[in-house]
């Protein structure tokens, strides 16, 4: 919409004529003695300030009207123009008014010489109706500025220029038009329609960094200054954030422009995005600034800034960014020990998902742990399910992650468990067991389930719990075997319930309990616990054997003798068990478990 850049536009006119106001009270402040400030007519005003502007230009003693008027000519006025009341040249006056935003000053100025009339009515119409269109005035403007006359006032081609809407009227010898926001405020003066800013700014371009920067300079603000008052705010950013000294102060920028709705803004694999689009070729330039914000996220949360992070990502306006940037930024972050309080806590978050928000939140979190999920890092699902108290999602992981590392032995001389993983150092799956087990604890404390009864749950509910206290039974139980506790393992394995160990009879219950009474996580998990079972069995033997000899000997006496027989009548109660399974279990189940009741004699 060029209206709106028009708006714009003249936001930034009022910006360079605001500096321009500092530039000249600083120059009188500094200059005092030589600016005799006080108009005796109007002390105190900006008028008076504009006077003491040029007398405090440096001026040498002139003992002649000649000497002046020659020193006037070098400073581009013509002694021939008219004079103020107060002795100081018209035209720089009015130049100064202009290029200050007063208007009414220029007016005054205007109104208290005799012989401008013409020059009044430009002015005046151009104050009344934004622009001079009145076909003879602008031709009295062309007149004007194209006059060749020795000793033609500079400042007055200028000021015609100006409200004429005519380009660069000194051509190459300006002596009033030098400072850089001095031509950038004369040529944004001379858009009228769209093509003359699209001008304006591949003007800009051509001329290029090093002409405004200067050669060899540091500073690089007058650059990003031109490029923004020229209403490239692309350019603008897309240099800021190409230098890593400049790219948080570019993200600030990008921030801003985009929260007024300045920044163009796309997708692509290029921060700064150019194209043209339209018969007219037009240029298109767009920032990627959900990438922009992304780098700077990784920058601050690399220092530990997690507030500053969520803050970054917040300064984005489309919610959809907002969500994305969010989210990846929890699962990065998913390990960082301050993300639960941060993110349910956290003043920037709470107050941007106030009123009825926080479930939003509570998505993009769940949007993060499936995404987790998905990628096989059930450790880190489980501790953002955990911020949720998402408990369902929480047992559900905690079972299937369980499961799958149950029988993990500590390092890989220990014997090998059916179903793991072989390509993965033993060890470190070891680790991983751990930890997950370290989670299942806590969730155990934080949701009390010791001596729960479960009468009353939904049979899913009620099963997702059972599972997951047999898994975390059957951990200690495996913790045991691995420390060498046989006798203490095999008590833990009877109190959870899922072996025959009391008996002939027992078989059929346990038959039974497996077909209808355990998850699959557990049921799947049924081979790796008979192997350890009857191992821990034959630990145990092998220690009253050597202890007190073959069936208690004369030694052990007849408790001893109805242990070991207790032991080895287990060990066959396991193998028949395991051949009613045998259709469930993986073949080498049932040859381990023959090899080891072997060995009890």
């Amino acid at each position: 919409d060029f209206n709106l850049r028009l708006q714009m536009l003249k936001g930034s006119m009022d910006y360079l004529h605001n500096q321009y106001k500092t530039v000249i009270k600083d120059y009188v402040k500094k200059n005092a003695a030589r600016a005799m400030i006080g108009n005796k007519t109007r002390p105190g005003t900006y008028l008076a300030i504009l006077e003491g502007f040029w007398a405090a230009k440096p001026q040498p003693a002139h003992k002649t009207s000649a000497s002046r008027a020659d020193w006037l000519l070098r400073q581009g006025v013509s002694a021939e123009e008219p004079f103020t009341s107060g002795g100081y040249p018209f035209w720089p006056l009015v130049y100064y008014a202009l290029r200050s935003g007063e208007l009414k000053i220029a007016l005054e100025l205007t109104e208290q010489q005799t012989n401008v009339d013409t020059f009044k009515e430009i002015l005046t119409e151009y104050i009344r109706k934004g622009s001079v269109q009145t076909k003879q005035l602008l031709d009295e403007c062309r007149k004007q500025v194209e006059r060749q006359e020795p000793g033609t006032d500079d400042y007055k081609k200028v000021v015609y220029g100006f409200l004429g809407r005519i380009r660069n009227p000194l051509g190459d010898s300006d002596k009033v038009i030098f400072a850089m926001q001095d031509w950038v405020w004369r040529e944004i003066a001379l858009i009228n329609e769209a093509k003359d800013l699209d001008l304006l700014q591949k003007t800009v371009q051509t001329v290029g960094e090093k002409h405004f920067n200067g050669e060899n300079s540091k500073d690089k603000w007058p650059w990003v200054s031109v490029l923004s008052l020229t209403l490239q705010f692309e350019h603008a950013v897309g240099y800021l954030v190409g230098d890593n000294e400049l790219y948080v102060c570019g993200v600030h920028v990008a921030l801003g422009l985009n929260y007024y709705g300045t920044l163009n803004t796309g997708d692509g694999e290029k921060i700064l995005m150019i194209s043209t689009v339209g018969k007219e070729r037009r240029e298109r330039v767009r920032i990627n600034l959900l990438k922009v914000v992304k780098r700077v996220v990784d920058i601050v949360s690399s220092v530990r800034s997690g507030e500053l992070s969520i803050q970054y990502i917040f300064g984005l306006r489309e919610p959809k960014e907002v969500r994305e940037l969010l989210k990846g930024y929890i699962i990065e972050h998913v390990n960082d020990r301050g993300l639960e309080s941060l993110l349910l806590e956290g003043g920037e978050i709470r107050i941007r998902f106030e009123n009825g928000g926080l479930e939003e939140l509570r998505t993009i979190i769940e949007e993060a742990g499936k995404t987790l999920e998905v990628k096989g890092k059930m450790e880190e699902s489980i501790k953002l399910y955990s911020i949720l108290s998402d408990e369902d999602k929480i047992l559900d992981l905690l079972n299937k992650k369980l499961s799958e590392l149950l029988a993990i032995r500590p390092t890989s001389s220990n014997p090998g468990s059916f179903g793991a993983t072989p390509f993965t150092p033993t060890s470190l799956l070891f680790q991983q067991r751990s930890r997950v087990f370290q989670m299942g604890r806590v969730v155990l404390d934080r949701f009390k389930y010791y001596n729960q009864n479960f009468n009353g749950m939904s049979a899913a509910e009620r099963e997702r719990k059972e599972t997951f206290l047999t898994l975390m039974r059957l951990v200690l139980f495996f913790d045991r075997l691995n420390e060498g506790r046989y006798r203490e393992a095999l008590e833990e394995v009877r109190q959870i319930g899922i072996l025959p160990l009391e008996g002939e009879r027992d078989i059929e219950l346990k038959a039974k309990l497996f077909e209808e009474g355990v998850s699959e996580l557990v049921r799947k998990k049924y081979g790796e616990v008979l192997v350890g079972a009857m191992e821990a069995m034959l630990e145990v033997w092998k220690e009253w054997v050597g202890e007190y000899g073959s069936y208690g000997g004369s030694r052990g006496g007849l408790a001893v003798e109805q242990k070991l027989r207790e032991l080895k009548n287990q060990g066959r109660w396991l193998t028949t068990f395991a051949g009613m399974l045998s259709s469930y279990l993986a073949p080498e189940v049932a040859g381990r478990l023959m090899q080891i009741q072997m060995r009890f004699r």
